[in-house]
């Protein structure tokens, strides 16, 4: 149906080793209203999948902080 929410592909290989996951912080942090939180853009500032993690965004979502 054309109005169902798209339905996003599983995170590659790459998320178990994004700071985000290993620092564990949660996903809202990305996506607040007034923009992600300080220690979400620290953990990108410092990560070492940001090339994946992006590609991932801009294929597959249409609002947040990633990469």
């Amino acid at each position: 149906m054309a109005n169902e929410p798209k339905t996003l592909p599983m995170l590659g290989l790459w998320s178990a080793h994004a700071t985000c996951h290993r620092w564990g912080i949660d996903p809202n942090e990305y996506f607040a209203e007034d923009g992600p939180s300080d220690r979400a853009r620290s953990a990108c500032q410092v990560c070492t999948v940001r090339a994946p993690c992006l590609a991932y965004a801009l294929e597959y979502t249409p609002s947040g902080y990633w990469a």
